[in-house]
Order: structure tokens, then C-alpha cells, then sequence
């Protein structure tokens, strides 16, 4: 049974996401801003580093949603953790330090297809956003 779900999967297109660590360390007064995206057009974004397009069929992306669970502290901005978003519009999360020391948060990624509910690909998201003397 699982099978043939990830056979109808696959004709849609292949998930991909690894975990990411989008940082920024700033020189008080700049303020810190880490963000992770991904965007309709199938590709990733997260500061710092250049993760892998999420899906390679781009024409596909509205057929996908993404969860965000928190494992710890919370986003600036964002969709809101816990409830699916569909991928056929850019999700971006954000953890956002405005004054000195650091803010953190950790979640876990999920992305299914809508249709069937399965997951097809999870990875682990740490933001650090840091504001140094």
C-alpha cells in the first residue's frame, strides 16, 4: 500500500529537503535576521547557505503543503506552527534578534502531497539570530 502511494508521488515530482541552519551574527546596532523559505517555484532559500530546490518539478508545487512543528523557542514571523500551508505560494519563516544576545528556534519541516496526506520528506530547521558588542 505504501508503495503504490510513493509510485503516485513520484509522477508528481520528488521532495527533497535536508536539514538547515540559516545564522546571522550582526555588530550591535544592525539588527539580526535569519530567514528559510520555500518558494513556488520549487527552489529553497535560507540565510546563509543554499539548500537544494525542494521539488523538481516546479509545475507541481500546489500539490504540496509544508508543516513547521516547533522543537524550540519560536518564529518572528511567519506561518503559523503546526497547521499545513500549501506550497503553491512562498513560505517564509523568520527568527529576528533586535538587541544584544542571541534568539534561537528549531522546528521540524514536513512536506506532503495534499491529496494523500503522506509525507514524503522531513528535515530538521535551526535558526540563530545574534547580536554582538
Amino acid at each position: 500500500m505504501q508503495m503504490a502511494m510513493m509510485a503516485s508521488a513520484e509522477s508528481i515530482g520528488t521532495v527533497n529537503i535536508n536539514n538547515q541552519s540559516p545564522t546571522d551574527i550582526v555588530t550591535d546596532p544592525a539588527d539580526a535576521s535569519t530567514a528559510f523559505s520555500l518558494l513556488s517555484n520549487a527552489t529553497a532559500q535560507s540565510t546563509g547557505e543554499t539548500p537544494p530546490n525542494w521539488l523538481d518539478i516546479p509545475a507541481n508545487t500546489g500539490l504540496f503543503e509544508a508543516r513547521m512543528t516547533m522543537i524550540s523557542g519560536t518564529f518572528s514571523t511567519g506561518p503559523a506552527a503546526g497547521s499545513w500551508f500549501s506550497l503553491g505560494t512562498t513560505r517564509t519563516w523568520t527568527v529576528d534578534r533586535t538587541t544584544l544576545g542571541n534568539k534561537s528556534a528549531s522546528a521540524t519541516l514536513d512536506i506532503r502531497v495534499i491529496s494523500s496526506g503522506v509525507v514524503q520528506d522531513s528535515a530538521t530547521i535551526t535558526f540563530s539570530a545574534t547580536v554582538e558588542i
